[in-house]
Protein backbone atom coordinates (compact mmCIF):
# COMPACT_ATOMS: atom_id res chain seq x y z
CA UNK A 1 0.00 0.00 0.00
CA UNK A 2 0.96 3.45 -0.99
CA UNK A 3 1.44 6.20 1.71
CA UNK A 4 -0.35 9.31 1.25
CA UNK A 5 2.76 11.18 1.92
CA UNK A 6 4.99 9.10 -1.04
CA UNK A 7 1.91 9.78 -3.46
CA UNK A 8 1.43 13.54 -3.18
CA UNK A 9 5.13 13.23 -4.62
CA UNK A 10 3.87 12.07 -7.90
CA UNK A 11 4.84 13.44 -11.11
CA UNK A 12 2.59 14.74 -13.08
CA UNK A 13 1.77 17.52 -16.02
CA UNK A 14 1.13 21.43 -14.27
CA UNK A 15 -1.06 23.52 -16.77
CA UNK A 16 1.50 25.39 -17.98
CA UNK A 17 3.38 22.50 -19.27
CA UNK A 18 0.55 21.46 -21.15
CA UNK A 19 -0.13 25.42 -22.26
CA UNK A 20 3.47 25.02 -24.20
CA UNK A 21 2.79 22.42 -25.70
CA UNK A 22 -0.27 23.27 -27.53
CA UNK A 23 1.36 26.88 -28.39
CA UNK A 24 4.33 24.71 -29.89
CA UNK A 25 2.27 22.44 -31.79
CA UNK A 26 -0.10 25.37 -33.17
CA UNK A 27 3.19 26.74 -34.36
CA UNK A 28 4.33 23.51 -36.10
CA UNK A 29 0.87 23.07 -37.85
CA UNK A 30 0.98 26.72 -38.44
CA UNK A 31 4.69 26.31 -40.64
CA UNK A 32 3.44 23.55 -41.77
CA UNK A 33 -0.06 24.35 -43.60
CA UNK A 34 1.79 26.43 -46.43
CA UNK A 35 4.40 23.61 -47.81
CA UNK A 36 0.97 20.97 -47.66
CA UNK A 37 -1.11 23.23 -49.11
CA UNK A 38 1.82 24.12 -52.40
CA UNK A 39 1.85 19.97 -52.70
CA UNK A 40 -2.07 19.53 -53.02
CA UNK A 41 -2.52 20.60 -56.58
CA UNK A 42 0.12 17.65 -56.66
CA UNK A 43 -1.33 15.11 -55.00
CA UNK A 44 -4.62 15.54 -57.06
CA UNK A 45 -3.17 15.48 -60.02
CA UNK A 46 -1.46 11.90 -58.76
CA UNK A 47 -4.57 10.37 -57.56
CA UNK A 48 -6.40 10.94 -61.12
CA UNK A 49 -3.13 9.19 -62.73
CA UNK A 50 -3.88 6.44 -60.52
CA UNK A 51 -7.34 5.78 -61.20
CA UNK A 52 -6.90 6.22 -64.93
CA UNK A 53 -4.10 3.74 -64.97
CA UNK A 54 -6.37 1.31 -62.66
CA UNK A 55 -9.02 1.72 -65.58
CA UNK A 56 -6.30 1.02 -68.10
CA UNK A 57 -5.16 -2.32 -66.22
CA UNK A 58 -8.80 -3.04 -65.49
CA UNK A 59 -9.87 -2.80 -69.65
CA UNK A 60 -7.10 -5.22 -70.24
CA UNK A 61 -8.28 -7.82 -67.98
CA UNK A 62 -11.53 -7.44 -68.91
CA UNK A 63 -10.48 -8.22 -72.73
CA UNK A 64 -8.38 -11.25 -71.79
CA UNK A 65 -11.52 -12.47 -69.55
CA UNK A 66 -13.96 -11.77 -71.81
CA UNK A 67 -11.93 -12.62 -75.37
CA UNK A 68 -13.53 -9.30 -77.01
CA UNK A 69 -11.59 -5.58 -77.49
CA UNK A 70 -12.33 -3.44 -74.89
CA UNK A 71 -11.61 0.39 -75.36
CA UNK A 72 -11.01 3.11 -72.57
CA UNK A 73 -12.45 6.20 -73.80
CA UNK A 74 -10.98 10.13 -73.29
CA UNK A 75 -12.75 12.74 -73.93
CA UNK A 76 -10.21 15.81 -74.50
CA UNK A 77 -12.91 18.50 -74.07
CA UNK A 78 -14.88 17.16 -71.19
CA UNK A 79 -11.89 16.54 -69.55
CA UNK A 80 -12.96 12.79 -68.88
CA UNK A 81 -11.52 9.21 -68.94
CA UNK A 82 -13.85 6.09 -68.75
CA UNK A 83 -14.06 2.99 -69.45
CA UNK A 84 -16.24 2.51 -72.47
CA UNK A 85 -19.99 1.32 -71.62
CA UNK A 86 -19.55 0.91 -67.81
CA UNK A 87 -18.46 2.61 -64.83
CA UNK A 88 -17.90 5.83 -63.42
CA UNK A 89 -15.29 8.40 -65.50
CA UNK A 90 -12.32 10.09 -63.76
CA UNK A 91 -13.31 13.97 -64.07
CA UNK A 92 -9.87 15.66 -64.79
CA UNK A 93 -9.21 19.21 -62.27
CA UNK A 94 -10.36 21.91 -64.56
CA UNK A 95 -6.34 23.35 -64.13
CA UNK A 96 -5.01 20.39 -65.35
CA UNK A 97 -3.78 20.40 -68.88
CA UNK A 98 -4.48 17.15 -70.91
CA UNK A 99 -2.44 15.64 -73.65
CA UNK A 100 -3.22 12.62 -75.57
CA UNK A 101 -0.89 10.71 -77.90
CA UNK A 102 -2.74 7.32 -79.41
CA UNK A 103 -3.22 5.54 -83.18
CA UNK A 104 -4.38 8.26 -85.55
CA UNK A 105 -7.16 5.82 -86.21
CA UNK A 106 -8.42 6.41 -82.74
CA UNK A 107 -8.65 10.14 -82.37
CA UNK A 108 -11.42 12.09 -83.70
CA UNK A 109 -11.72 15.52 -82.99
CA UNK A 110 -11.74 15.67 -79.12
CA UNK A 111 -12.44 11.90 -78.58
CA UNK A 112 -9.38 9.39 -78.07
CA UNK A 113 -9.35 5.47 -77.11
CA UNK A 114 -6.72 3.25 -76.00
CA UNK A 115 -7.91 -0.43 -77.25
CA UNK A 116 -7.17 -3.67 -75.54
CA UNK A 117 -6.91 -6.86 -76.88
CA UNK A 118 -8.04 -10.18 -76.14
CA UNK A 119 -4.47 -11.50 -76.53
CA UNK A 120 -3.34 -8.94 -74.09
CA UNK A 121 -1.78 -6.31 -76.57
CA UNK A 122 -3.50 -3.08 -76.85
CA UNK A 123 -3.18 0.01 -79.66
CA UNK A 124 -0.57 1.64 -77.31
CA UNK A 125 -0.53 5.26 -76.24
CA UNK A 126 -0.05 7.48 -73.18
CA UNK A 127 -1.82 10.24 -71.19
CA UNK A 128 -0.31 13.62 -70.32
CA UNK A 129 -1.90 15.79 -67.26
CA UNK A 130 0.22 18.36 -65.87
CA UNK A 131 -0.65 21.61 -63.45
CA UNK A 132 2.14 23.76 -64.49
CA UNK A 133 3.65 22.30 -61.67
CA UNK A 134 3.98 18.37 -61.73
CA UNK A 135 3.35 16.40 -64.64
CA UNK A 136 1.87 12.93 -64.58
CA UNK A 137 1.94 10.28 -67.39
CA UNK A 138 0.24 7.12 -67.82
CA UNK A 139 2.16 5.32 -70.80
CA UNK A 140 0.48 1.90 -72.51
CA UNK A 141 2.72 -0.25 -74.02
CA UNK A 142 0.81 -1.96 -77.72
CA UNK A 143 2.65 -5.30 -77.40
CA UNK A 144 2.18 -6.00 -73.73
CA UNK A 145 -0.72 -3.92 -72.84
CA UNK A 146 1.53 -2.82 -69.34
CA UNK A 147 0.60 0.48 -67.95
CA UNK A 148 3.29 2.18 -66.57
CA UNK A 149 2.88 5.59 -64.59
CA UNK A 150 5.24 8.65 -63.88
CA UNK A 151 5.29 11.47 -61.88
CA UNK A 152 7.98 14.49 -62.16
CA UNK A 153 8.70 18.09 -62.83
CA UNK A 154 6.82 19.91 -65.07
CA UNK A 155 9.26 21.71 -67.68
Amino acid sequence: MIDREEQSGCAGSTLLEMLIVLVIMTLVIALAMPLMNGRAGGLELQIRMEEIAAIMRHARTLAIRDNQEVAVAIDVKQRRVALAGAGKPVELPVTARLKVLTARGLIAGDNASIVFTPQGGSTGGSIELSDGKVRATIAVSWLTADVRTSLGDSQ
